[in-house]
């Protein structure tokens, strides 16, 4: 973050604003984005959009995100996983999305969506996203908040449970891929 910081201080025409030091990098990209929410409800924005600096949007992600009509969207990208088969590694690639099992929001089960669980394209609800990108309606922005956790997926189950508290499923069009840089980069030297 610093580094990014240092950068945009040179570039004309990019303001940013800087927020207070935190901890660690985690506590952080929380507190940005609680940030964030808190300044479209004070400025009335229409959506707030949250993206990693890791993901690039496809074209007119925003555009075809708000024609999808629902109050929660997250983009679609995918992580690699490896496993080891022998003397073999093995990389596949998964998307940020999960499903829950379970009704008591202290037993639930998390499981990730697989390849074949997002094809062919289409709309679709997941309990869970990672919070890598995500696009709130204002309707949404005063119900909901960012919260830190000790482990980074807490984060993001946290969020999913107030989504499911105030019956919001979290929409996704897997045609829009987002491209994931994070993805790319430790694949070409993992």
């Amino acid at each position: 973050i610093k580094d990014f910081q240092r950068f945009y201080r040179h570039v004309e025409g990019i303001q940013f604003e800087k927020l207070e030091n935190k901890a660690n990098e985690r506590e952080s990209i929380v507190a940005a984005r609680e940030y964030f929410r808190k300044k479209a409800i004070d400025e009335k924005y229409d959506w707030l959009l949250i993206v990693d600096q890791s993901l690039v949007l496809p074209n007119n992600f925003i555009e075809n995100a708000i024609a999808i009509g629902r109050k929660i969207i997250s983009g679609i990208y995918f992580e690699a996983a490896s496993t080891n088969q022998g003397s073999s590694k093995i990389i596949t690639y998964v998307p940020n999305l999960f499903s829950f099992s379970g009704n008591d929001g202290k037993n639930v089960n998390v499981t990730r969506l697989l390849f074949d669980d997002v094809l062919p394209a289409k709309v679709f609800d997941v309990d869970m996203a990672e919070l890598k990108i995500i696009m709130l309606h204002k309707s949404v922005l005063e119900k909901i908040g960012f919260v830190h956790q000790d482990n980074p997926l807490y984060d993001d189950i946290n969020f999913a449970m107030q989504c499911r508290k105030i019956q919001q499923k979290i929409a996704v069009d897997s045609s829009m891929v987002c491209r994931n840089n994070r993805t790319i980069v430790m694949d070409a030297f993992g």
